[in-house]
């Protein structure tokens, strides 16, 4: 099966209480998102920088995920 790219765009800019977004796969848009605040972390932040950051309420650390379907 080819890969299919799911893209997520957040506004950042405006996220102390939470995390907008908009929710992509390839080109075409899907659905508007909401998360808990985006606080800055990433793939290379450990788990327990991540747990840390408002008790882990965050929003899902920037990256590129593999999702697997099966």
């Amino acid at each position: 099966m080819d890969a299919i790219r799911l893209y997520l765009i957040r506004d950042i800019k405006n996220c102390s209480e939470r995390t907008h977004g908009k929710l992509y796969i390839e080109q075409e848009f899907v659905c508007d998102t909401l998360e808990p605040p985006y606080m800055g972390t990433t793939l290379n932040n450990s788990e327990d920088e991540i747990l840390a950051t408002k008790s882990g309420n965050t929003a899902i650390p920037c990256g590129v995920y593999r999702v697997d379907m099966n």
